[in-house]
């Protein structure tokens, strides 16, 4: 059976599979974290987020494979993308 994170990466791998996204998905599968969301932003840019063990959030931007910590801890990982992407 598949976890979250797995079946996240499933779905951007389908669409997307490139050295950028094994990258990162090689780093989610390291980062402890209590829930993951996959996020398509459109024009390609697709992005995953972890909701870390200490509340914050770690964004991995897989166009230019760019990672992102958040300064704050967030309730929830909703909270974080509807504060910044409007999710």
């Amino acid at each position: 059976m598949k976890n979250e994170l797995e079946k996240n990466m499933e779905w951007l791998m389908d669409c997307f599979q490139d050295e950028n996204h094994t990258k990162g998905f090689e780093l989610a599968k390291k980062t402890p974290h209590t829930k993951s969301i996959a996020y398509h932003s459109g024009g390609g840019y697709t992005h995953l987020f972890l909701h870390l063990m200490d509340g914050k959030v770690m964004a991995i931007h897989f166009m230019d494979f760019e990672i992102e910590l958040s300064e704050n801890a967030h309730p929830t990982l909703e909270n974080y993308l509807e504060q910044y992407f409007n999710y």
